[in-house]
């Protein structure tokens, strides 16, 4: 209690108190005992003085003698409790008389404690620094409380500032989501080379993307690649390869020939100037007259081939990835497609799959059951293997999975 009232003293002044006490000894020797004691006081005779005193001051708390010459003093504090400026001050009642009417009434009009004379003063200062404890006490906690609604409605503010922030980040990465997916080309279900796909992206942009179409009569490009990391960066370097390639802007490329194309990308997305973003690539040409299939393949998964029998084969990576080395020599292979025969690319973030217990399919389990998959589709019955295999391995990993999901079927 007393480090307290100490505290209010070294942080502000002396505790104030207005002594209204018509008896000239009592009023001096009391404030000269609580002088000693470390506080000032105001004096006043009557409770017209006190009246006057209170329009100038605010005492941290009030001794009152209930006897006053020109008014009842439990009037007297009822009167000025009606002034917000009181309401938390706490009175002391001095008064001879102690009924329990009298200590009743004290306490309905206000009164914070009652004080019998003639009283004992180390008592009376007790009594007074047990009140001012309270009161400074309240004072912290009011002090404390306005700070927190300040704070706090300094951070309603700044979170209404932030999800009308977010909402118009939302609102942009929706668009740039939509844009991104225009960019993807459309399912070919017909002619001498089918195409289909699906597309899950971990978050609204990530850093998978693709595109297949004929280059001429003959010829059929497919492509698909992975920019590092996830995200708006990521995505946008995506798209940036994605509408390079498919729209043939990168200068001096024979798009008929992939080790031209991966040596354009490489030339134009060195990782220096892209925040050291790397991606992987598997590109390919189909020449549907003589069955050939070129391709060269940036670092990427294999790309999976199965013949009408399900044998399969792999078409691996033979390149370093886009952007790990300038001047890079890129080479390309070539394959011949019997008919009818099945080309699967694919991302890592397919077979990239761990549980929470630490089991993970790989990319000899995704190949498998890609396999059975297929089988299963060719009997009818199921649809899709790229639908069957995604809702298996979402539902291996128990939730979300933590990669972009990108798998093409071409079938030639």
């Amino acid at each position: 209690m007393r480090e307290l009232i100490r505290a209010h003293i070294a942080s502000e002044k002396e505790p104030l108190i207005l002594i209204v006490e018509d008896s000239l000894e009592s009023r001096e020797a009391l404030s000269e005992y609580l002088s000693l004691a470390g506080y000032r006081s105001l004096l006043a005779a009557s409770a017209e003085e006190a009246e006057k005193i209170l329009k100038s001051s605010v005492p941290d708390l009030i001794l009152l003698d209930v006897g006053l010459p020109d008014a009842n003093g439990f009037d007297f504090c009822e009167k000025i409790k009606r002034q917000s400026a009181f309401k938390q001050t706490p009175v002391i009642f001095l008064t001879a008389f102690s009924s329990k009417a009298d200590v009743i009434r004290g306490f309905k009009v206000g009164g914070a404690d009652y004080v019998s004379k003639p009283y004992d003063l180390d008592v009376l200062k007790a009594r007074i620094d047990a009140q001012l404890a309270v009161k400074f006490s309240r004072e912290e906690l009011m002090k404390k409380t306005r700070e927190i609604n300040r704070v706090n409605q300094k951070l309603l503010a700044l979170n209404k500032e932030k999800d009308e922030l977010l909402k118009s980040i939302n609102k942009d990465l929706t668009l740039a989501e939509k844009y991104i997916k225009a960019l993807l080309p459309k399912p070919i279900k017909s002619g001498r080379v089918s195409a289909e796909w699906i597309f899950k992206p971990t978050r609204k942009l990530g850093g998978d993307s693709f595109g297949y179409k004929w280059l001429d009569e003959e010829n059929f490009a497919m492509y698909i690649l992975d920019v590092c990391h996830h995200g708006v960066a990521s995505a946008l370097l995506s798209a940036t390869v994605l509408d390079a390639i498919s729209r043939e802007r990168l200068k001096k490329t024979n798009f008929f020939e992939p080790a031209s194309a991966l040596a354009a990308l490489n030339a134009n997305y060195q990782m220096p100037k892209y925040n050291d973003m790397f991606m992987s690539i598997w590109y390919g040409v189909f020449n549907a007259e003589e069955r050939i299939l070129s391709y060269a393949s940036a670092g990427h998964p294999p790309a999976a081939l199965f013949f009408d029998d399900n044998e399969l084969t792999t078409l691996p990576a033979n390149n370093i990835l886009i952007g790990a080395l300038e001047n890079y020599e890129f080479k390309s292979s070539s394959v011949r497609i019997p008919s009818p025969s099945t080309l699967y690319l694919y991302t890592d973030g397919v077979y990239e799959i761990e549980k929470k217990d630490g089991e993970k399919i790989d990319l000899e389990k995704f190949l498998d059951e890609l396999g059975k998959l297929r089988q299963e589709r060719l009997k009818g019955r199921v649809k899709s293997e790229l639908t069957e295999i995604y809702k298996n391995f979402r539902a291996f990993k128990g939730g979300p999975l933590a990669d972009d999901f990108s798998i093409l079927k071409f079938e030639f």
